[in-house]
Order: structure tokens, then C-alpha cells, then sequence
């Protein structure tokens, strides 16, 4: 729960019970479509100690997380994409690996500290009101180019990859 940078979920197939805790534990969650998600805490009188009853409200919503933890419901990937709790769903296994990585990749080309302030925001932010999360975001905000190593360097970057999202943005036009 503290890991400072993005934790990437791929599931491939069950993920029962501990599996799911550790799945609604990752930042982004992706899936093919042989994953299915199954909590049975309440059909064994085993009490959940992993934040999964919380988490899943914020995910998936409150009549959702009911749902699926009181009748140990399986959600399969297409509904779980459909409530939320993954990102997307993949045709199979290699897609599914592949694009785990791309996503990964995409976040690392990103600004490092930027990333884990945005994940910092939001884990912060649902945690408490909105009001707390805009006091979170703007007290952040009053300390990140302080806390910049190098800004010229920062800027620079900034400055190229908005050319290069200049390129993106006309190539689809």
C-alpha cells in the first residue's frame, strides 16, 4: 500500500480471495478475458484484513462491493471492466502481457516524481473529502518544483514532449 511508484496488475485467471486483495491493491489492473475475481470471505467466516471491503467501495461502488463480497459472486473480466476494476480487458495472454509492459513504459516516460505525486494525490484524495484532496493537491503543489532536482532539465523535457504531443495530436487529424 505505501509503494511510492505505480504497481501494474496483469491477471490471467482467477484471482480468489488473497488474489483478489492483491489485485485491488495495484494502481492500474488489467486483465485477459479467462480473469475472474472471486471473494469468498464471506462463504468461509473469514474476516477480510486487506482493505478489500474499503477498497472495493472506491472502485466499484458501494451496491457493487455488496454484491460481490455477500454472495461471493465471481465477477468475470467483462464485468469487471464494466464496474471498474480493470483498466482493460486484453484477447489473451501475450496481448495481455505486452500491453502490461507498454503501460508500464508509458508511465516511466513520464516525469519520476510527477507520477508518484499523482499517485500519492489520489490515494490521499480518496481517502478523505473532496475539500481534503484539493488542500492535498495544493499543498503539493506549493512544494514540487522546490523539491525539483534540476528544473532546467525538467523544463526542457517538458518542452520536447510537448512537441512530440504537438506530432501526435496532428498525425490524427
Amino acid at each position: 500500500w505505501e509503494c511510492p511508484f505505480p504497481v501494474i496488475g496483469a491477471v490471467n485467471g482467477p484471482a480468489v480471495t488473497g488474489g483478489f486483495e492483491i489485485a485491488v491493491a495495484c494502481d492500474v489492473l488489467l486483465a485477459s478475458p479467462r480473469a475472474v475475481f472471486l471473494d469468498n470471505h464471506a462463504k468461509y467466516g473469514v474476516h477480510p484484513g486487506r482493505r478489500l471491503s474499503q477498497r472495493l467501495i472506491h472502485i466499484c461502488g458501494v451496491n457493487n462491493a455488496k454484491f460481490a463480497t455477500m454472495s461471493s459472486f465471481p465477477i468475470e473480466a467483462d464485468l469487471a471492466l464494466k464496474w471498474g476494476l480493470v483498466q482493460q480487458v486484453y484477447p489473451d495472454n501475450e496481448t495481455l502481457d505486452r500491453e502490461s509492459i507498454e503501460v508500464a513504459r508509458m508511465m516511466s516516460r513520464n516525469h519520476p516524481m510527477m507520477v508518484k505525486r499523482y499517485k500519492s494525490l489520489i490515494d490521499g484524495g480518496v481517502m478523505g473529502t473532496y475539500a481534503e484532496g484539493l488542500a492535498l493537491e495544493e499543498a503539493s503543489d506549493r512544494t514540487f518544483y522546490d523539491e525539483l532536482t534540476d528544473l532546467k532539465a525538467t523544463l526542457a523535457d517538458g518542452a520536447a514532449k510537448f512537441q512530440e504531443m504537438l506530432s501526435w495530436v496532428a498525425a490524427r487529424e
